[in-house]
């Protein structure tokens, strides 16, 4: 089915009624935020994590989302339990932090292996659907650090969300034709577990424009924009969500 655009000029909120959604990294603060939001827009959303939480969403996966059986199977328990998604959320990812000298070649393929090789498994097993369908929304959650290189003890990271990022372009231009969008989300500082014992991140909120680090539900509203039925003809995109902090540093 494909949804039909809403009229948003009256102010209303995006309806996901009838559409089934993938959140991979739904336990975590942003995945959960994700969840939340597009569950009260009607949204049944099924949520992919490395731990299997019961009551979190429609319908809760245990998936490893570098591994492609685990993504397979997953996949299928959805369809079967759910219908065919309609959205695809790509947000699971892991922080590994050394210097280059330092890092190891395991910690390195570890990161790449749920950064990067994550949202391609993941996209890989829910586009046929969607172009059978002549319907998709998929969004990718990177980071500002994909742009800028991240911190010094942080390459693995910013260069898996890079490899993301270049990916999900990828994917847009592959699904313009079947009316499948695909796009990014680049976050800067954002209260999470992940970020808070980065050294430096406390100083670096203080120069945010905006006068505040940013939060799970500013991500989790750009996912809404970005997944909604009337975003059709934004696609191949990286929204740097940094409340203009990248501007003043």
């Amino acid at each position: 089915m494909i949804p039909a655009a809403s009229d948003t000029t009256n102010g209303t909120e995006p309806d996901f009624s009838g559409q089934v959604v993938v959140v991979t990294g739904a336990r975590g603060g942003i995945g959960r935020e994700i969840v939340q939001q597009l569950s009260r827009r009607g949204a049944q959303v099924a949520c992919l994590d490395a731990v299997d939480e019961r009551g979190l969403g429609d319908l809760a996966v245990g998936c490893d989302v570098s591994d492609e059986e685990s993504v397979q199977a997953a996949m299928h328990r959805v369809a079967d339990k759910l219908g065919d998604p309609q959205v695809l959320v790509n947000n699971a990812g892991i922080l590994s932090r050394g210097e280059i000298t330092a890092i190891s070649v395991e910690d390195w393929d570890r990161v790449f292996s749920v950064n990067a090789r994550g949202p391609f498994l993941c996209t890989r097993a829910v586009l046929p659907a969607m172009k059978a369908g002549g319907y998709g929304r998929i969004v990718t959650i990177s980071s500002s650090a994909a742009i800028t290189g991240g911190s010094v003890d942080t390459s693995a990271y910013g260069a898996s969300k890079a490899a993301a990022t270049a990916f999900t372009r990828a994917v847009s231009r592959e699904g313009a034709p079947f009316g499948i969008t695909a796009n990014v989300i680049a976050p800067y500082v954002i209260d999470t577990d992940m970020i808070r014992d980065v050294p430096g991140i406390s100083a670096r909120s203080h120069s945010i424009p905006v006068g505040r680090v940013g939060t799970p539900a500013d991500v989790a509203r750009a996912v809404v924009f970005l997944s909604a039925p009337d975003a059709g003809y934004v696609t191949g995109q990286t929204l740097l969500l940094d409340g203009g902090g990248l501007n003043s540093t």
